[in-house]
């Protein structure tokens, strides 16, 4: 279950930093604008690495729920 996380996490981190007509809408959508999109990448590539090294595990899981 943590891997399916951890892709899924991955994917969506990488698509903030790669803009597209879909990221941009579904931002916007949110309410998020545009320049959030690199920090919001950010954040949750940084609770990803968290999540995956084992003694940070827990923090990561926490940041990652935060994020969500």
């Amino acid at each position: 279950m943590g891997g399916i996380v951890i892709l899924f996490m991955l994917m969506d981190s990488s698509f903030k930093f790669i803009v597209n007509e879909e990221v941009i809408k579904g931002t916007t959508d949110l309410g998020f604008a545009v320049h959030h999109l690199p920090i919001l990448g950010t954040l949750a590539l940084l609770a990803t690495l968290l999540y995956i090294y084992p003694r940070t595990e827990l923090v990561g899981a926490l940041l990652l729920t935060g994020y969500w």
